[in-house]
């Protein structure tokens, strides 16, 4: 609930409309996948509890974040299911 509280007082506060408040989505998607690359620098494999713990966010989410980096070519999934499942930077 706290997160939709957030992401909805960010929605009201930009004051350029829809094209605004995705730019500014889309920015935080990017620091997000970021930031786990940036994880990988200190670890040869994360999971998706991993990504949830340190970036405070949805389990969703991460694996979302996850599978974009895996199509960017930034990242491999070990694993098909499950909690065995981690990811390794390409």
């Amino acid at each position: 609930m706290k997160r939709l509280s957030k992401e909805k007082d960010e929605a009201e506060s930009f004051a350029g409309g829809l094209e605004e408040y995705n730019k500014k989505v889309q920015e935080k998607k990017e620091q997000a996948k970021a930031k786990i690359l940036e994880i990988f620098k200190n670890k040869d494999k994360i999971s998706n509890k991993d990504v949830v713990s340190l970036l405070c966010i949805s389990t969703a989410t991460a694996v979302r974040y996850l599978d974009e980096l895996e199509k960017e070519g930034k990242a491999k999934q070990v694993g098909k299911a499950g909690k065995y499942v981690f990811y390794s930077k390409v």
